[in-house]
């Protein structure tokens, strides 16, 4: 199977409920274990959401969202209209990140690099590097961060990202994905890492 059929595979239907879920116990573990001084040194809505994205494809999209909003609260962000965006960014980086991969992938372009080089680039500090100003920029629209504090929260949103992203989901790919595509719980091609 190529990402290209992705849709045509069937999943069951709990995989439209169980990244909400998922998403959101990995969050608020990290709100009450990595959360200090208003950042996340492990974020682990990403890290979970991230797999998630290239197992199940596009149907982690409303339960990240969800997730994301709902929890956005527990971390100082009470307007309405910015919990939205906020959640929407959020679910909107692992999703670019899945996207750009799949897209490369197809392309058969830069086949011969590594994979692990080609993941940490499409899949992890490009999305980074997009979204990660807009989550700053909502903060410090909401009052949360201070026009000083950009640049080095960027700096520690991107590592954070790469370190976590390498460390964990790049792993869990490359070994997970055979045995989740023997149990026809993937839809990703398992030679593909």
């Amino acid at each position: 199977m190529t990402p290209s059929d992705h849709n045509t595979a069937t999943l069951p239907w709990w995989t439209w409920v169980a990244p909400f879920f998922l998403i959101l116990i990995a969050k608020l573990f990290c709100i009450q274990f990595f959360y200090v001084d208003g950042f996340f040194y492990l974020y682990g809505s990403y890290v979970v959401a991230l797999p998630l994205y290239f197992m199940w494809g596009p149907r982690v999209l409303f339960g990240n969202i969800i997730a994301e909003s709902i929890t956005s609260n527990l971390v100082g962000i009470h307007s309405f209209d910015i919990l939205l965006i906020h959640g929407l960014a959020n679910a909107a980086k692992p999703l670019i990140g899945y996207e750009s991969y799949k897209m490369i992938y197809r392309a058969k372009v830069l086949r011969k690099i590594n994979t692990a080089l080609i993941f940490l680039v499409i899949a992890i500090l490009i999305p980074a590097l997009l979204i990660n100003p807009i989550l700053i920029g909502l903060r410090v629209g909401a009052g949360d961060l201070i026009l000083d504090t950009i640049f080095p929260r960027l700096e520690k949103q991107v590592l954070r990202d790469l370190l976590w992203g390498m460390v964990l989901c790049y792993p869990f790919l490359k070994w997970c994905t055979p045995y989740f595509k023997n149990k026809n719980l993937s839809l990703w091609p398992e030679a593909t890492f």
